[in-house]
């Protein structure tokens, strides 16, 4: 079965505007951003929206179309994790590399 782009579209629409709005919220009260982004990932997942509303969760996040959002999921955490390996200084794992090791 072939995704539905419209649905992705929204999917992604209400994860980026959720994440940023409740993001912004967490920083107001002095705490972290990533936090706020979290809180937002549980309310819209089956934890919160799909036992309060499961008939929303249904329609935003259809189980055939869930394929195309983990890709896209996927290849953001393999984006994410280059663009944190590119800031990682080499010298700072060898002056440090005892500890990590031990760790």
């Amino acid at each position: 079965m072939m995704p539905r782009f419209d649905i992705l579209l929204l999917q992604l629409l209400v994860i980026l505007a959720s994440a940023r709005v409740l993001g912004g919220l967490f920083r107001r009260i002095h705490q972290p951003q990533v936090l706020g982004e979290i809180v937002a990932g549980i309310m819209l997942g089956p934890s919160l929206l799909g036992w309060i509303a499961p008939s929303i969760s249904e329609q935003l996040f259809p189980a055939g179309n869930m394929g195309a959002l983990y890709a896209l999921s996927q290849l953001g955490l393999i984006l994410f994790m280059f663009h944190i390996g590119l800031e990682v200084d080499p010298s700072a794992i060898w002056r440090h590399g005892r500890t990590a090791i031990i760790v």
